[in-house]
């Protein structure tokens, strides 16, 4: 549970982020735009790291790939 709400905080912030820099980009913001922008591609890359993370660690444990092996029980006994 703790992972989905870091990673709803975290897509919040990202858009958050997104919608401050469109409005300084819409106003002509030049040179501050362009460093909110950074921000905001730092928050993004955290969070696809952090989903990432945990994707690779629940297919080492079989978390993905159980779902396979529940097929072929299932075919088995039917």
């Amino acid at each position: 549970m703790g992972l989905a709400i870091t990673i709803f905080v975290l897509n919040a912030l990202y858009i958050s982020i997104n919608t401050f820099r469109t409005m300084l980009v819409v106003k002509g913001h030049q040179f501050l735009a362009p460093i909110v922008a950074v921000g905001e591609e730092v928050v993004y890359v955290l969070a696809l790291a952090i989903a990432l993370d945990h994707i690779e660690q629940s297919t080492k444990r079989g978390g993905l790939c159980d779902w396979v092996r529940c097929r072929d029980l299932y075919r088995h006994h039917h």
